[in-house]
Formats: structure tokens, sequence, C-alpha cells
């Protein structure tokens, strides 16, 4: 028997999910054509002219103020940074790329700051000793995706994928546009034919759990055709994760944890005590309605009126 209810959430939640790729194709269409990015490009294309780099490491991600923890994650590792770096961001004006200029330019900080618009023109003009790329597993990460792409058509030899999230189903989908047929062919390229009946049942545009169900993660799709150097992790668990699915296609040892926590294994816990404790719940990400928050303390009253003691935790940006 249908269960209607079920069959209603998963649409509400499939409409929420293409409102927010939507909004973000909107968002991103709107930056391209705006006079402050014609300016942004321009400006960066001078200072870019001004001086050469040798033997400097290219970096291109999200940058603030996008509202992404990966964006304020970037402008955090490249501030005071002594190396040589170029990085490349989302900018949509001459201010924004101002503001983090400042942000990082702490002694002995050696970072330069540019629209991505200029990316392809850098590597021409630079030699690149690498180059970064920051992805995660939002719509915002498409540009670094594609400028990945670029260097590798350019000649550049080592390209890193800085992987935030090993889960890379949105980056994929919205990398493809709206290709449904694309998306059939490069997913049974990267997981086979005898996975075509479970591919088929993802329908289009896929619901994100069948995904999860057959742990996929879309690095394989992502990886097909491309060379590149390595990828970089956040934690043993990531790199796991990665070369579980990409295990032939990466040179070994080349997915390398960037931090490894070491912490004191937690002291047993009796029985009784455990019972005791109270329900604690968390939440990592933005709260926002595309992380559906709301949805999240909806059902947390719910709980919380069953469970007085019980906690709930959101972590995260901001």
């Amino acid at each position: 028997m249908i269960d209607l209810r079920k069959l209603a959430l998963i649409f509400r939640n499939d409409v929420r999910d293409y409102k927010a790729r939507r909004d973000a194709n909107k968002a991103e269409k709107a930056r391209i054509r705006s006079p402050g990015f014609r300016d942004v490009h321009r400006e960066s294309l001078r200072r870019l002219n001004s001086a050469l780099r040798e033997n400097a490491v290219a970096i291109v991600g999200v940058a603030p103020p996008t509202r992404s923890g990966i964006a304020t994650y970037n402008q955090a590792i490249l501030t005071g940074l002594a190396t040589a770096v170029d990085f490349f961001g989302d900018f949509a004006a001459v201010d924004e790329v101002a503001r983090m200029v400042d942000a990082v330019a702490v002694p002995p900080s050696r970072v330069r700051v540019f629209s991505d618009s200029v990316f392809f023109d850098a590597i021409q003009l630079n030699h690149y000793r690498t180059a970064i790329f920051v992805l995660g597993n939002s719509d915002q990460n498409v540009f670094a995706l594609r400028a990945s792409h670029l260097a590798e058509g350019a000649g550049v030899k080592s390209i890193f994928w800085y992987v935030h999230d090993p889960f890379l189903f949105n980056l994929y989908l919205k990398s493809l546009g709206a290709n449904h047929r694309r998306f059939r062919q490069e997913m049974l390229d990267a997981y086979g034919n005898h996975s075509a009946a479970a591919i088929d049942a993802l329908g289009w545009r896929p619901n994100l759990r069948g995904f999860l169900e057959n742990k996929w993660l879309t690095l394989r799709p992502l990886l097909n055709g491309h060379k590149i150097t390595g990828i970089l992790v956040n934690s043993t668990a990531a790199r796991d994760l990665v070369e579980a699915e990409a295990h032939d296609m990466l040179a070994p040892g080349t997915v390398h944890v960037l931090f490894l926590p070491s912490l004191p294994p937690p002291p047993p816990i009796a029985v009784d005590d455990k019972e005791r404790r109270p329900l604690r719940i968390g939440t990592f990400g933005i709260p926002d309605p595309v992380k559906r928050t709301e949805r999240i303390l909806a059902a947390w009253r719910r709980i919380k009126a069953a469970k007085p003691d019980a906690e709930l935790i959101l972590a995260g940006y901001l």
C-alpha cells in the first residue's frame, strides 16, 4: 500500500532541493552579469599582469561574503600564510576582494587575492608549482570544479582537489545541468552496467537518498576522464570513504589527511549510567532553509515534550 504521507514528504523535499539549486544558479548568473563583476575582473587582471610569479601555489574556492563554512575556512587558513599563494574566489565586486586582502594581510603573508574570472589568464602567465581546488557538496563549488578542468587542459601538472565533504552528489548534479542522458551514461561508466537498475531507480532529478543507499559518493563520475595528482581530506574517515570509492582511479598514497585529531578514548560507561544520560542530538551546518534547520527544530519540539532533559546541539558556520 502506498504511503501518501511519505510520498508527499519526498515530493516536498525534492521541490525544496530544486528551489535551492535554482536560487544558487540564479545568484551565480546575476554575479557574472553584474557591473561589479566586470569591474572586479578588470581590476584583478590589471594586478595579475603587473606582477608575475614563479613557483607559487594557486588555490581556487569560495570566499566571503559567500555564506559558507568553507568560505570562512579558506580565508582563515590564508591569513598570515608565508607561502606564495594566489587565491581565486567567487567575488562579485572589487570591495569584496579588498576586504579579503585586508583580512589575510597579516605578516608574514605572501597571499594575493583575485577574482576567479582571471584564473585561466593566471595559469597562462604564471608557472604555478601546484593548483588546489577546494570542493564541497553544494552548487557554490561548481566554478572551482570547472577551474580544475581548465588547469588540466592548460597543462598544469600538479592538481589537487581539497574535498571537504567526500559525498559530492549536489556538486556532481549541478555540474551536469539538466542532462539526464549524460548523467545515466556517466553513472554506468563509473559504477558498471550491473548497477543499471539501481541507477535507473534514482529517477530524475535523483533523490539523494538513493546515492547513500548504494554508497555512491559520485567521486567516480567526477574523476572519470580527468587526471589529478591527489585528494586532500580532513579526516581518516573521509580518506577511507574516498579510497573505497575510487581505489582504482587514484595512485596509492595520493589521498592525504590534513587534520588528524587524536582524542583520548572515553571512559567506559556502566549500563545504568548510560541509561540515565539525557538524549543528545547534534546537527552541523549553516542554520538556514537549505539545511532544513526549521524541520530539525520542529522535530526537536516534539522530542523535548516527551524528554524534557534532552539536548540539541547546533554546530557550524557562525
